[in-house]
């Protein structure tokens, strides 16, 4: 499969990703953010999605492995992340509506592009 400017697009706000939540971990250790629960669990969750952004990238990048299902668990996880902080400060982030609307396009888009979903 051929990248499209789409694909493109969505590694790049990956990669992006994966600093951004690096250097926001790396920073809220070094203020002893991780003392309460709440700073903790936006770690863990922080560490978590810096590892499945890695593997997705990694995937959308060679554009092999099972990218639709892999589209599924990254973008849920997304989801599932702003739900709990939610949860956590009473407050969503104001790009996440926008996220589930690139979450469906992209999928999409995928499917267009011949990718499967294989477990």
């Amino acid at each position: 499969m051929k990248k499209s400017g789409f694909v493109w697009f969505v590694i790049i706000v990956e990669v992006l990703s994966i600093v951004i939540t690096v250097i926001s971990v790396g920073g809220a250790i070094g203020l002893g953010s991780l003392k309460n629960v709440s700073g903790m669990t936006e770690a863990v969750f922080a560490l978590i999605d810096v590892i499945l952004a890695i593997i997705y990238t990694v995937k959308l990048f060679k554009m092999k492995g099972n990218l639709l299902l892999w589209t599924n668990i990254v973008f849920s996880f997304d989801l599932l992340t702003a739900i709990v902080l939610y949860f956590l400060y009473g407050s969503i982030d104001f790009l996440q509506p926008i996220w589930i609307i690139v979450w469906i396009l992209f999928y999409r888009h995928l499917k267009k592009l011949g990718a499967t979903q294989s477990v």
